[in-house]
Formats: structure tokens, C-alpha cells, sequence
């Protein structure tokens, strides 16, 4: 029999401020994929050509510091008095940019740290955790290599594990950026279902080694609650699973991305049993998990009606935006 894995979709999408949510004895944690943050410098040993000054995108160091100034800015915002305490990324394309975005602009100040390493992905995008070291009195960390054997040895995004310490207490988190829908749904979905039978396996070991773990799973899943990699993971234990995907207060948003004119829960934040009902070390409360969806972060779908996120492409045509996502979050008391 396994253990239990409860994992819950928590996930409230709301047009506020992540500020809204978080309290002064909370941690705050965000997610964001911030849409191809790449050096503008051509990596030899990557496919990164479209985004160089002489690529495709004709990606300039304008609009690469511009875009950092928007992702400073943003992440600054989505605190409450202070930025978050940690912060999930995807789809950066080195140490350089997360430098560049915390360590040498305004972000400075808050004693960053940063964990990263370059990925075996094609493109060179990765997934990363920046966290405030005035919180945490440790951390340790590993990376799960995605190595399916329906890639044929073509590789592929890793999925980042951290444990973080503070007052005697530790928390699980996972960063994830699964498999894109690129090529075609059929032949991806295998790919994700094997992302997260990746990653249960791993949340199984934690869990083995201490039943009262808290475990937090965040990322782009590039799939919706409903599909078979999401129902996988959250259903892979001894007593079954109830599925949380709860509604915003004003429902004017409805996703963290929009395709075609329609919103889509893709980025998720996922938490195991202890830690929803406050069994072990930690709580997280559902309503405490938002989607950040300020004004600043939208436009005008002039194609489809009502507003989308505020790219910085749009096709190969640049956009000047930020980000083809929003930013999810959630405060947990520690």
C-alpha cells in the first residue's frame, strides 16, 4: 500500500495582490515562468540562436534589460512589505539572468541565494529557486533528471528538489517545468506522465523516510487538472483523492495562461496531506493560494476579447511584456 500522497491542486485565482493573502508569521512563496529570459549573448553549446541580436526574435540587450526591470519590478510587488521568501522559476536560460535579476538590481538588498544548474534541455531553459537567506537558517538540494526513454536520448528540463531549514523545522519544495505541448498533445502526454510518475517516485522516498514531511510541488505543468499526468500524480495513493481547483472571488481571470482566447490552469501548487491539514510542521490554508493577475501583468486580447498576459512575444513578433504567464503564490505558516 502507498503511502499517502494527497496532493492538492490549490490554486485560487483571484485579481488581487499575492500581498492579499500573506501575514506577517507567514512564509511567502511564488512561482512564475517568465517567459524565454535569455542572455542575449549566442550559447555555442545550446540552441539559443533565436534569441541573440542576429536571431529570428532579434533579441537586443534593450530588451533584455527592459524585460529584467519588469521582473524586478513585478517580484518586488508581489510581496507584501517585503518581496517573497521564495521564488520558483522556469524557462531561464542561465546563472547570468538570475543574477542579473537578483543580485544586481534592486532585488539586491534581500540577501538572495540562488539554486540552479544548467539543464541538458536543447534550448538551454531551465528551472531555478532563489530563496532569502535571512529566513532559512540551510538548505540541501538535488535535481531529478528526466531521462524517459520515449525522448530517445534527447534531453529534456530537470526537475528541482530543495529542502529548506528553519527553527528546527524543514519543507520539501519541488520545481517543476514539464514537457511542453509542442509537437502534439498525443505524443507529449506520455512525456508528462512520465514527469510525474518522476516525481511521485521521489515524493514516495520523502515520505518513506519521514511520514510527517510537508511537501510543496510548484511549476508549469503544461497540462490542466484534468488531464492524465495530473490525475496520475494526484491519484497515485491508498484512499483515493479529491481534486481542489478553486474559484476566484470576481472570476475575471481564470487561468495563469491564455491560448487561443482561452484561459488554462497550467501552473500549478501542489501540497501533500500533512501539510494541508497541518499534520506535521507547517499549514497551508486553501484560500491561501492565489493567482497574481495585477493590471500591469495584462492587455487587451484585441483578437479574442477581454484581457491576456502582457508577453513579451507574441508569435516572433516582439510584444514588449513581461511574461505569457502569471505569477501563482501562496503564504505558509511556518
Amino acid at each position: 500500500m502507498r503511502n499517502n500522497l494527497r496532493l492538492f491542486i490549490l490554486i485560487i485565482l483571484s485579481s488581487h495582490s499575492l500581498s492579499d493573502i500573506y501575514s506577517q508569521n507567514e512564509i511567502q512563496i511564488v512561482f512564475w515562468n517568465v517567459e524565454n529570459l535569455f542572455y542575449p549573448e549566442n550559447d555555442s553549446l545550446t540552441d539559443d540562436d533565436e534569441f541573440t541580436p542576429e536571431g529570428e526574435r532579434h533579441w537586443s540587450y534593450y530588451r533584455y534589460w527592459k524585460k529584467i526591470n519588469l521582473l524586478w519590478k513585478t517580484i518586488l510587488s508581489a510581496g507584501d512589505e517585503e518581496p517573497p521568501d521564495i521564488i520558483g522559476l522556469c524557462e531561464i536560460e542561465n546563472r547570468k539572468v538570475l543574477e542579473d535579476l537578483f543580485l544586481y538590481s534592486p532585488l539586491r538588498i534581500y540577501n538572495y541565494k540562488i539554486v540552479h544548474r544548467d539543464s541538458p534541455d536543447s534550448r538551454g531553459i531551465d528551472v531555478a529557486m532563489i530563496y532569502n537567506a535571512d529566513i532559512f537558517d540551510s538548505i540541501s538540494y538535488d535535481f531529478l533528471v528526466a531521462d524517459f526513454p520515449e525522448l530517445n536520448g534527447r534531453p529534456t528540463r530537470e526537475i528541482l528538489h530543495s529542502q529548506l531549514f528553519r527553527e528546527g523545522k524543514s519543507l520539501h519544495l519541488y520545481v517543476n517545468h514539464w514537457p511542453s505541448k509542442y509537437g502534439g498533445v498525443g505524443f507529449t502526454d506520455i512525456l508528462r506522465i512520465r514527469s510525474a510518475e518522476l516525481l511521485l517516485s521521489d515524493i514516495q522516498k520523502v515520505q518513506n523516510e519521514n511520514h510527517d514531511a510537508s511537501i510543496i510541488c510548484m511549476g508549469d505543468f503544461n497540462d490542466i487538472p484534468e488531464s492524465r499526468a495530473i490525475l496520475k500524480l494526484v491519484s497515485e495513493n491508498d484512499s483515493g483523492i479529491v481534486l481542489h481547483l478553486l474559484e476566484n472571488e470576481s472570476n475575471t481571470i481564470q487561468g495563469s495562461l491564455k491560448y487561443q482566447g482561452r484561459w488554462e490552469w497550467i501552473d500549478h501548487i501542489l501540497v501533500n496531506d500533512h501539510l494541508y491539514y497541518g499534520l506535521g510542521n507547517h499549514q497551508i490554508v486553501p484560500r491561501n493560494a492565489k493567482i497574481y493577475s495585477p493590471s500591469f501583468l495584462l492587455e487587451k486580447d484585441e483578437k479574442y476579447g477581454g484581457m491576456m498576459p502582457f508577453r513579451t512575444y507574441i508569435g516572433f513578433s516582439y510584444n514588449g511584456g513581461v511574461s505569457d504567464h502569471l505569477p501563482v503564490g501562496v503564504g505558509l505558516v511556518w
